[in-house]
């Protein structure tokens, strides 16, 4: 005897069949409409499940041959006794053969959708979380499509397993995982489940939950697009994907390692970094400039994986996926121009993101410019996006995973354009020195005015934007965490451009405001986002306050979300030599105590 479980498929109340030999187009007459719509393809666990939607497309069809088949993969549907012979399903209707045979399906994965964002047909993520917040244990593992099995089969099968007295092995039905069309190996898809549900909400700075988490929300959809070793763009992102996931377990490890200078997740991290580049540069070579917009989108996602990738784990080579990233982003017309051809959230998130990790380097961002009227567009409604009208809702991305205004994130772009044009004069003042060019001296001058008058108009705002995001309606959390990187950067405006003494008592009053928001926060349990504005306010302290950054630096180091040596490091990195020395001089020092990396 033989059993095989009844599944089905349903909304509502319409239970859905299907016959062997039978289109799934045409099934839609016998109630199988909500299965052509989809079927469920991946859950990660709890009740912070996701559930990643997988739909039959018009050609597939139900096949008899007793396997399922995905992208050329088979794998046993029913695994059979040798000593009996299989049991056959019954369906409506008798196959022209006259046996009843079991119904497998032979699927394509659908290839990724670029109105994905605007018109996803199938049950949303949050009605998702919502129907699974009541399941009693985790799911660990992906959900595959049902068999489906009509009411006739089941009551034959079951009178069948009644009448029955034999003592033969029962049937199993196997399950196939969904992710071995996208990885080749078990190591990757157990990682690839770890970014799902570890990585991901690690990158946050703002607690949110799984249906909101921008990093699910617009990575996920692009990283299963095509299976593996259909596309090197696909496969390049996914491995960017799991490099991080691979550094995430490595440094959650490491404190317990005997010996943590040889991780072996951080070197496999660097392994699927390595990899990941040079899949980037096969296709470059394939294709040139000459790449579609998902293909450009699944690039852009790369180097932003691989970005924060190397900031967290301190990689000395950070430099390389940025450059790619950023001219990447430019040779499309830039970020504004992108984002107008392309206008997709998935697409604003990956250009965004970007923006955000090309702010936290040490010279004049590549991607964003003085003004950036790409950053504040209009929603559905025709509300404007990250304006103080919209502060109170923390839906915004760069809130999410920075704790960030858009307007702040714009005035720090400012800052850093200021602070380069600022290096700029001096390299050329001090090579001119000995020569003494009266057209050389003019333009100098010039240049000092503009600069002058530029970060006047700039501190004037960053006050205003200040009071806005003190008087705002949004969480404690946000107004500490912009608040923080506002008042940092009117100390540099002030002390760097303005020419103003650090040993100020207005400044130092400044530089004392941020170092009270820092140690309120830990002292609340918060850390993430504050490593940037302590790093900052080190450079400014008068020798009065070097023992109480020493101390902050020494409690955020035991809490924070970065590679624990790496932070060691920074703890102990004299910060003061920072605010004398020259660029080039700072730059080679801290290239030597291996600290130069984007901090934040």
């Amino acid at each position: 005897m033989a059993t095989v479980t009844q599944s089905r498929w349903s909304r509502g109340n319409d239970v859905s069949t299907v016959a062997p030999g039978m289109d799934v187009v045409n099934a839609k007459q016998g109630g199988c409409d909500v299965m052509k719509r989809s079927l469920f393809a991946a859950a990660v666990r709890g009740k912070e499940s996701i559930i990643f939607p997988q739909p039959l497309r018009a050609d597939h069809r139900i096949d008899t041959e007793g396997s399922r088949t995905v992208h050329g993969i088979q794998r046993s549907v029913l695994e059979a006794s040798s000593t009996s012979s299989p049991q056959l399903l019954s369906t409506q209707g008798t196959p022209p053969d006259g046996q009843h045979q079991a119904g497998t399906i032979e699927t394509s994965m659908p290839e990724y959708s670029a109105d994905a964002d605007f018109n996803w047909p199938f049950v949303s993520l949050t009605q998702t979380v919502t129907y699974l917040e009541n399941a009693q244990e985790r799911i660990a593992q992906v959900i595959t499509p049902p068999t489906f099995v009509s009411e006739s089969a089941t009551r034959a099968i079951s009178s069948q397993s009644q009448a029955s007295t034999s003592n033969q092995p029962l049937r199993r039905i196997k399950q196939l995982d969904p992710l071995v069309a996208y990885f080749p190996s078990t190591e990757q898809r157990h990682l690839f489940r770890h970014f799902l549900n570890e990585t991901a909400s690690s990158l946050v700075v703002i607690p949110t939950s799984v249906e909101k988490n921008p990093w699910l929300l617009h990575t996920i959809r692009l990283a299963l697009g095509k299976p593996y070793g259909q596309d090197v763009y696909h496969d390049a992102f996914r491995t960017a994907l799991i490099s991080l996931a691979s550094l995430d377990l490595g440094m959650k490890c490491s404190s317990t390692l005997q010996h943590p200078d040889d991780n072996t997740m951080y070197n496999l991290s660097d392994d699927q970094r390595t990899t990941a580049l040079e899949l980037l540069g096969i296709g470059d070579a394939l294709n040139g400039k000459h790449l579609d917009l998902n293909a450009v989108d699944l690039s852009i996602g790369t180097t932003l994986a691989l970005a924060v990738r190397d900031r967290l784990a301190g990689c000395q080579d950070w430099e390389e996926p940025m450059t790619i990233g950023s001219n990447l982003i430019n040779g499309q017309g830039g970020p504004g121009a992108y984002v107008d051809r392309r206008p997709t959230l998935q697409t604003r998130f990956l250009i965004e993101q970007m923006a955000c990790e090309d702010i936290l380097v040490f010279v004049a961002p590549k991607i964003m410019t003085w003004d950036n009227p790409w950053l504040f567009w209009q929603d559905t409604g025709g509300n404007t996006v990250g304006s103080c009208e919209q502060a109170k809702d923390e839906a915004d991305h760069l809130t999410v995973v920075y704790g960030w205004s858009r307007q702040a994130l714009q005035a720090c772009a400012r800052s850093m354009i200021l602070h380069d044009e600022h290096r700029q004069i001096g390299s050329l003042k001090e090579r001119h020195l000995k020569y003494g060019y009266a057209v050389v001296d003019s333009n100098i001058k010039r240049r000092e005015l503009l600069l002058f008058n530029r970060s006047k108009q700039l501190t004037e705002e960053v006050q205003t934007l200040h009071l806005q995001t003190m008087l705002s309606m949004t969480t404690p959390r946000v107004i500490r965490s912009v608040s923080c990187l506002l008042i940092c950067l009117e100390v540099v405006i002030l002390s760097s451009h303005l020419g103003q003494e650090l040993n100020q008592k207005h400044i130092q009053a400044k530089v004392t405001t941020v170092l009270d928001m820092v140690d309120e926060a830990m002292t609340e349990g918060t850390h993430a986002g504050f490593l940037l504005p302590l790093v900052w306010m080190a450079v400014c302290i008068t020798p009065d306050k070097k023992a109480r950054v020493q101390h902050l630096f020494w409690e955020l180091r035991q809490h924070y979300y970065l590679e624990p040596a790496l932070m060691e490091r920074l703890a102990r990195f004299d910060w003061e030599y920072y605010a004398t020395a020259s660029t080039d001089t700072w730059v080679d020092e801290m290239r030597n105590t291996n600290t130069y990396v984007p901090v934040f």
